[in-house]
């Protein structure tokens, strides 16, 4: 059957070549259609409780879309008419922004924050009132000197503003404000930048952070995404014409990866699948693998044309012999990407499908095309073969490991593994789910964005916002003083914790009230009757005019209300130690019967503790599945068990060196890291594949044994350790995007791909030769 396939191929060639040059044309056209997706929402699981919760606060409570700018200056503090004016002035502009939620504002010149007293009317009750800060800032900055005054003493006496939103040295404050969650980033991230640079002078510095501002520098980066691909072409073409030093072996393998590349983009641009920060990563590693498979087959039909002489003959022979394999690899590849599916992260998801169809379809713009292609070019000249054919330092190495696997020092090569592979398991018990960097995962610590946080983090309370939900059925149920005395004591509970920089509620803001009515220290705390409560809130709604500016705390019938908590750094031990205290307190609460429901965990803290929930529990199971389709593809492929536990027993070394390697480094399982154990698995197999694949045909021509491993070593392994580069170059190329989350996914991968490589070439022949198995000795008989 293989025979028949290979010679109607040849002789439909000019239709075959034909129709995969028409759908190449169909999808460059469909590439117009291609959108890059700057969104860090396709990251998060959108099943999980935590993801649901953020949806449901945005809704009750408005945006959980926080950024912070903190304005520091050089000399004096923030208590002048200038600096004042700088802080109005920003807050009023970030309230004209589109897509601004204005009720969440909060600076010392905003109406959020508002300046409580109280005062004896005319029958001598005394009435309490609460002024807007934005109130008095309007009079400090038009020459009120008493206004300025008023905000500087009401700051240092309010243990609630004088640390969390004004530095302790008084020499900077923070602004923050909240934005729809779905809303455009690239135009949030430009105005914000453009409101404090106008304010910025040689005493006057910002740091600006917050999930929008983290997506504006992602786009500025995914944008030069195109220059970078460009260069991965060249080192590509460039590593082919090493290798081959020919025209054909150059430009050909260049044109099927293209092509590739162009059919996996086209498919995206025809469904409108956008590019995001994952499946942009794809067409780097589409080329590379393309490149790899094209090494294999032009390096085959060379061999096939020295041995048959006639150019038709030799393209069908280099299809009859390699469809198995390379069918095989091809499988295995898209394996790996398919077994991302089952974590439930839609970047993720959206990488795996669409590298999985460009993956098959590398069988038509490689395996097929190629020997199309080479059958209507003229053979090879004997100057071409001859470079083909020349002894190099590659034919010396693998007679080197021929020598040395069929002595006695196979044995050495056995130590030297299994001191490797200890290694390996010394540093994988290091591994650690979550990202380890306090900063952004998304960009390297030296970053403008990571050195802003930096100050932010060390100088303010945290950039870090954490949410807890208060849910009561009832209006008023959030003024129950049960329930008041709960939510202080958990508060006090968070503000132990050295990460939580800031915790704030409705709580807080009815105790202010409890002591400037009381005038007395004593009485900072929340109030004793459920009567006093609800009339604070009433007259803290009614401060400043405007109900919603009180929305951010609580809702407008009194029955919902949030703690909004900000970290320092959502590292998977702030993480696990802060979600899991209040984990204890809420399993308490809520087991005593209580009507009001306190749940956990919105905000950035709580899509990084959902991301790490859900790798630590999908994990394994990605392993197993990928490991069980690459034994069930080699056993298929050769018909044997033997072969499929050699292959994986390679695969296996990798992944704990790549494991070790995360482990010593301090690199944690996060999106980008979580694919690499299923990707260096899926498409690390090909080099085993087709060593082995090579191996049973070397022995079957010739049962020597010296004779079948040189000449594998020397033939398919010279294409193992070029194929091994390419993928490897390819990946590499990720790191120059300025991306950490791309160029650790990118160097791993590399690591994962080199470690395979001399697994392959140095390791599989050992085993092979020590356990002799029937799949490779057993074929000669």
């Amino acid at each position: 059957m293989v025979n028949r396939f290979s010679d109607y191929l040849i002789q439909k060639r000019v239709l075959f070549l034909l129709a995969i040059l028409a759908i190449t044309g169909f999808f460059l056209f469909e590439m117009r259609h291609l959108k890059i997706f700057h969104d860090l929402s396709t990251i998060a699981p959108k099943k999980h409780p935590y993801v649901k919760l953020q949806k449901e606060m945005e809704r009750d409570f408005g945006g959980t879309n926080l950024i912070t700018i903190g304005l520091v200056v050089d000399e004096g503090d923030i208590f002048n008419e200038k600096t004042l004016s700088k802080v109005y002035r920003i807050t009023q502009g970030l309230k004209e922004l589109r897509g601004v939620v204005p009720y969440r504002i909060l600076s010392i010149a905003s109406r959020k924050l508002k300046y409580m007293y109280t005062t004896i009317d005319p029958d001598g009750i005394e009435v309490i009132h609460a002024i807007p800060f934005e109130t008095l800032a309007e009079r400090a900055i038009n020459g009120d000197k008493q206004s300025l005054d008023t905000i500087r003493k009401a700051i240092l006496r309010d243990e609630f503003i004088y640390g969390p939103i004004v530095a302790k040295d008084k020499k900077g404050t923070i602004i923050q404000a909240d934005f729809q969650w779905e809303w455009d980033y690239p135009y949030i991230f430009r105005e914000v930048k453009r409101l404090v640079q106008r304010e910025e002078d040689e005493n006057t510095h910002f740091h600006i952070g917050g999930r929008p501002i983290e997506l504006g520098y992602l786009h500025q980066h995914l944008n030069r995404m195109g220059y970078i691909f460009g260069l991965a072409l060249l080192c590509m073409i460039a590593l082919l014409f090493v290798f081959f030093k020919s025209k054909r072996g150059t430009i050909l393998p260049t044109i099927s990866a293209l092509m590739t590349v162009i059919w996996g983009l086209g498919i995206m641009g025809l469904f409108k699948i956008p590019l995001d920060i994952m499946s942009i990563t794809v067409p780097f590693l589409i080329l590379a693998i393309a490149v790899s498979h094209a090494v294999q087959i032009i390096k085959r039909y060379y061999e096939e044309y020295l041995h048959l002489g006639e150019n038709k003959a030799a393209c069908k022979a280099t299809i009859r012999e390699l469809l198995r394999t390379a069918s095989g690899a091809m499988v295995t590849d898209s394996a790996g990407f398919l077994a991302l599916l089952i974590f439930p992260f839609p970047a993720m998801r959206s990488m795996a499908l669409v590298a999985t169809i460009s993956i098959l379809c590398i069988f038509f713009t490689t395996f097929l095309f190629i020997p199309l292609a080479l059958s209507f070019l003229p053979p090879p000249k004997r100057m071409e073969m001859e470079r083909e054919e020349r002894w190099g330092i590659l034919d010396r190495i693998g007679g080197r490991i021929t020598a040395l696997v069929l002595g006695s020092r196979k044995w050495v090569v056995v130590s030297v593994t299994l001191m490797v592979i200890a290694i390996g398991v010394v540093g994988s018990a290091r591994f650690e789910i979550g990202d380890l960097q306090e900063g952004s995962p998304i960009f390297w610590a030296s970053s403008q964005y990571n050195q802003d946080l930096k100050v932010l983090n060390s100088k303010f309370p945290g950039i870090e916002p954490y949410y807890i939900s208060i849910k009561g059925h009832e209006e008023g149920a959030i003024c129950d003083p049960k329930l008041l005395a709960e939510i202080d004591v958990l508060e006090n509970c968070l503000r132990q914790d050295p990460k939580v920089g800031y915790v704030n509620s409705y709580v807080d803001v009815l105790k202010r009230m409890n002591f400037a009515w009381r005038k007395d220290p004593k009485y900072l705390k929340v109030p004793e009757s459920e009567a006093l409560a609800w009339q604070f809130l009433d007259i803290f709604m009614a401060g400043g005019g405007d109900p919603e500016d009180t929305r951010s705390y609580f809702t407008r019938d009194y029955s919902r209300a949030n703690i909004s908590v900000l970290l320092k750094d959502h590292t998977p031990s702030t993480i696990k130690r802060v979600i899991g205290e209040t984990d204890k307190f809420i399993s308490n609460f809520n087991n005593h019967g209580n009507p009001v429901a306190i749940t956990q965990a919105a905000g950035n803290i709580g899509m990084f503790a959902a991301i790490m929930e859900e790798l630590e529990s999908n994990q394994i199971l990605n392993l197993i599945i990928i490991g069980f389709i690459v034994f069930v593809d080699c056993f298929i492929t050769f018909r044997f068990a033997s072969s499929g536990l050699m292959v994986l027993g390679i695969l296996a070394i990798s992944l704990l060196i790549t494991s070790g390697v995360m482990g010593f480094g301090k690199i944690g399982l996060f999106i980008s890291t979580a694919t690499i154990a299923s990707l260096g698995t899926g498409i690390g197999d090909n080099f085993p594949m087709y060593t082995l694949g090579r191996l049973i045909e070397e022995y079957r021509k010739d049962p020597n044994e010296s004779h079948a491993l040189h000449r594998t070593l020397t033939t398919s392994g010279k294409a193992v350790f070029f194929t091994a580069m390419s993928v490897t170059l390819g990946s590499l190329m990720l790191v120059f995007s300025g991306l950490r989350i791309q160029a650790l996914m990118g160097g791993m991968l590399a690591i994962a791909f080199l470690v395979n490589m001399l697994a392959t070439l140095v390791v599989l022949p050992t085993l092979v030769v020590i356990f002799k198995p029937r799949s490779i000795y057993g074929s000669s008989q």
